[in-house]
């Protein structure tokens, strides 16, 4: 099955119900956010529309993945957390390819970090 991106109310749902799953006990999750900071001149929403088949083609079939932002892509990793979500960031960060933007990555974890998310106002 070949993973699409999410539709940003799919990922909520998604996203909000991993997070009653974490709380309930049964799992952890982590979400990584890319953010893309292009040189000058190209368009924020270019370069993260641009790293985003790389980052399709390296999730499983049980993450979801969807554009949150002008500049942001979001990756739900269930069943993933501490050293395993950073290793999947780097490997998703190695398949986004050498375009001239860069990214800064940040990982939150959960449930440790739910509150992180929630300011971000990424849950509905």
């Amino acid at each position: 099955m070949t993973q699409i991106l999410s539709e940003f109310t799919y990922f909520a749902r998604r996203l909000s119900e991993e997070m009653a799953r974490a709380r309930r006990g049964h799992g952890e999750f982590s979400v990584v956010l890319f953010t893309s900071q292009p040189p000058d001149g190209e368009l924020p929403e270019i370069a993260c529309v641009r790293g985003l088949p790389g980052i399709l083609t390296g999730v499983r079939e049980t993450d979801c993945v969807a554009r949150v932002g002008r500049d942001t892509i979001a990756v739900l990793l269930i069943d993933s957390s501490d050293d395993s979500s950073r290793k999947a960031a780097l490997r998703l960060l190695e398949r986004i390819g050498a375009a001239s933007t860069h990214w800064a990555i940040r990982i939150l974890e959960f449930p440790e970090q739910e509150t992180v998310l929630v300011d971000m106002g990424l849950a509905s």
